[in-house]
């Protein structure tokens, strides 16, 4: 009996490892006024090499909690499309998938995914995005909107925004919380976060918050900082086969708009707003300066 263990347990030790599934689908779920503008910039040129298969979604609006059943639907969808790539250009073709999204799971599509973001300071990007909304460098019809939505606040600063009782304001409506509504994804507790949330009691919103931490640390190849692009980008091409290259792509410019410099009140005030984001945005810091760390090449690149 034991000569018998034995010759298993050598069997096991000579038996070739399994290979690592090869990853079908990379999806981008990209968080508004954080980089991404100069990201698909990127993924465009790896398109036009056939580096990659790019589907780029133009739904920029549907950002609100759904159903689970809504959500597998909704991915089922998706793997079809990805099903469809794979038949006309072969299975070794990565498929790179990219929207401004509230995660989304997979698993039940049988398709190998991966997500990858970027993510900005949120009191930073929440400035930047009150901003942006009715900038001249949107497209006019754009910018009408979001006037209308703030009616006579649209040419408040953000300080004389913020200085408003909440329940009048128009000009900053809803849940800041974004970052964790795009991290939490879809049903039960997501709900209580982000475009479309419901009141929820604080015990939710935290449970929200811990669900978003638990999918940036395991359903994500990468989450970088838009502070850090180069270093996102050398990281990304490293554990990534179907990035090679990437990092070393010219940089796009991206537009910054000009606006004035909020005071202390109006920070104050968003840091309250955007509690969530902000713990969030912190265990996303740390998960990627572990794993800079264990890529020296890209190390470098933050001195």
């Amino acid at each position: 009996q034991m000569r018998l263990l034995f010759l298993l347990l050598c069997l096991c030790l000579l038996a070739p490892a399994k290979p690592e599934k090869r990853v079908a689908l990379y999806v981008y779920n990209r968080l508004p006024k954080s980089a991404s503008s100069s990201m698909l910039a990127l993924l465009q040129t790896l398109h036009k090499r056939q580096q990659i298969f790019w589907i780029h979604s133009r739904d920029y609006a549907n950002r609100s909690s759904v159903s689970l059943e809504q959500e597998a639907a909704w991915a089922k969808q998706l793997a079809r499309k990805v099903r469809m790539v794979q038949r006309r250009r072969g299975e070794a073709m990565p498929i790179v998938y990219d929207q401004h999204m509230r995660f989304v799971n997979f698993s039940q599509t049988r398709v190998e995914f991966r997500y990858f973001n970027l993510v900005r300071e949120p009191v930073d990007r929440a400035i930047s995005s009150y901003y942006y909304f009715t900038s001249p460098t949107r497209a006019v019809d754009k910018q009408q909107e979001a006037r209308e939505k703030r009616g006579d606040q649209a040419e408040l600063t953000l300080d004389e925004c913020l200085a408003l009782p909440a329940s009048e304001r128009t000009c900053l409506r809803g849940d800041l919380n974004i970052l964790t509504a795009f991290f939490c994804g879809n049903g039960g507790v997501c709900h209580c976060v982000g475009k479309g949330r419901i009141e929820c009691s604080e015990q939710d919103r935290r449970a929200a918050l811990a669900r978003a931490k638990r999918n940036l640390v395991a359903e994500y190849l990468v989450v970088g900082l838009q502070s850090q692009l180069p270093v996102f980008l050398c990281v990304l091409e490293q554990l990534a086969p179907a990035f090679a290259g990437i990092a070393t792509l010219p940089l796009p410019h991206e537009r910054k708009n000009a606006h004035p410099t909020p005071g202390p009140d109006a920070i104050a005030a968003l840091k309250s707003l955007l509690d969530l984001d902000i713990e969030l945005y912190h265990t996303a810091v740390d998960t990627f300066a572990r794993l800079v760390a264990q890529h020296q090449a890209c190390a470098a690149r933050l001195q």
